[in-house]
């Protein structure tokens, strides 16, 4: 079986203040480890991404988006884990998983030794108006945790103010 990085996923941008710290803290790093995130692709740098998401359309595939999802989480953790100031824990991720149409939720949270997921709580299909509003109700409430709590929890993590 061959994985490859999650290439979706959903960024937050930071207030000015904080994007300047982030900017002062990653600058510090080797080059190639100049990024927020766990990837040093320079379009996300300095962008959070807040709520990964993996598609497919085979439903055959779904270990592969599970794993690959996974990984993501592993690798996230590990490098916030290098930027840290701050003692609490990594606050709990939500992460999306679209097979073919139907869109699935899933969190990742830390539990000091070891990393949980929350797996397939289902938010809707694409086949049905129903589903999609559904989809879309909760896309708009994760941008809002995302631009309160997740930015809160990273200003505490990254030491700004």
């Amino acid at each position: 079986m061959r994985y490859k990085m999650i290439v979706r996923g959903t960024t937050v941008r930071p207030s000015a203040s904080t994007a300047q710290h982030i900017s002062q803290v990653i600058d510090a790093l080797p080059h190639e480890k100049r990024s927020i995130n766990q990837t040093p692709y320079g379009p996300v740098g300095n962008d959070p991404i807040a709520v990964p998401m993996e598609t497919k359309i085979a439903s055959g595939l779904i270990e592969e988006a599970r794993i690959q999802l996974a990984l993501w989480v592993a690798t996230c953790h590990k490098r916030m884990g290098a930027l840290r100031t701050s003692e609490e824990q990594i606050i709990t991720s939500p992460m999306i998983m679209v097979m073919e149409n139907a869109w699935k939720l899933m969190f990742a949270f830390d539990q000091g030794n070891a990393i949980h997921i929350a797996e397939q709580i289902r938010i809707g299909e694409t086949s049905n108006l129903v589903g999609l509003y559904r989809i879309v109700g909760i896309l708009r409430e994760l941008a809002l945790r995302m631009e309160t709590e997740f930015v809160t929890w990273l200003e505490r993590w990254l030491g700004v103010g």
